[in-house]
């Protein structure tokens, strides 16, 4: 129920509801599928038997190097509706590090990847100097998953290897 709280999503009768009108319906749609989505990789998480939720993982790696980060951020896509994120870190002017943002996946399957691209591709063209990072705990990613982040320059990193290649998320 925190999780569809966050997105402002209803559960009666085991169905998911929101209220919406005419100005505020696509603002609605929105985070009733991003609702869906992250309700969808609660259960992955829960299937695979991970004791903790993968984004807690992130998070702690962030806090043991002291990286400064904002949990669970809404940013303005082109169209003018919010898309929500799991983590950004602010750009650092001292070392000339651009605005990052972070998606963790428990495991990061073909429907998430190609639906990071889209919020990528809605929020990308109003933070021109961001580059964004999915990490995951899969032990490898599909050919057609690394395609679509190549296509979308998302910089997927498996979480093993986050401390050779995530420098970029310490500067």
């Amino acid at each position: 129920l925190e999780v569809l709280n966050g997105f402002g999503i209803s559960l009666h009768e085991n169905e998911l509801s929101v209220s919406a009108n005419e100005h505020n319906f696509p603002q609605r749609l929105t985070n009733l599928v991003q609702a869906i989505l992250a309700v969808d990789d609660l259960a992955y998480l829960a299937s695979s038997n991970v004791s903790k939720i993968f984004l807690t993982e992130v998070t702690d790696w962030l806090s043991k190097r002291k990286v400064r980060y904002s949990p669970k951020v809404s940013l303005l896509g082109k169209n003018d509706i919010y898309y929500s994120f799991d983590i950004l870190i602010p750009a650092s002017p001292d070392t000339n590090t651009p605005e990052r943002i972070i998606e963790s996946f428990g495991i990061f399957d073909l429907k998430q990847a190609e639906a990071l691209a889209y919020r990528w591709s809605e929020v990308r063209q109003l933070r021109t100097d961001t580059k964004i990072y999915a990490v995951f705990s899969n032990k490898k990613i599909s050919k057609r998953i690394q395609d679509i982040c190549d296509a979308e320059d998302i910089h997927a990193i498996q979480f093993s290897d986050l401390e050779s290649k995530g420098q970029e998320l310490m500067a």
